[in-house]
């Protein structure tokens, strides 16, 4: 696993050519536990992602262009209370606290 860097907009990303899906990680604990149990050698066609919880800038930007430059699928597994859904709908449709960036950082595909 790599941490996504803060100047998102600078990098690229590699994934395999076969990719067609990203699926959003909200507990760093069930990521590592996919991570080490071999997922994406089952799921070559998968990238995972995990914002640890509440989603970072750079995680929401990374998101919103891996659909929108690449049209990946993207879905998000997140706890079912209040806090997970809050973490998915600042995906899907932004912060209140960074409303002035939500044109840029939210993805509405997000499921």
């Amino acid at each position: 696993d790599i941490q996504i860097p803060e100047d998102i907009e600078d990098c690229s990303v590699r994934y395999d050519d076969n990719t067609t899906t990203v699926i959003i990680i909200e507990k760093e604990a069930a990521f590592k536990q996919l991570m080490n149990s071999g997922f994406l050698n089952e799921h070559p066609d998968i990238i995972l992602v995990t914002g640890k919880g509440y989603p970072d800038f750079a995680s929401r930007l990374m998101i919103r262009r891996l659909h929108q430059d690449k049209g990946f699928m993207i879905y998000a597994v997140v706890d079912c209370d209040p806090d997970g859904i809050q973490i998915m709908m600042a995906y899907r449709f932004g912060s209140q606290e960074m409303a002035f960036e939500n044109w840029r950082l939210a993805e509405p595909s997000v499921k």
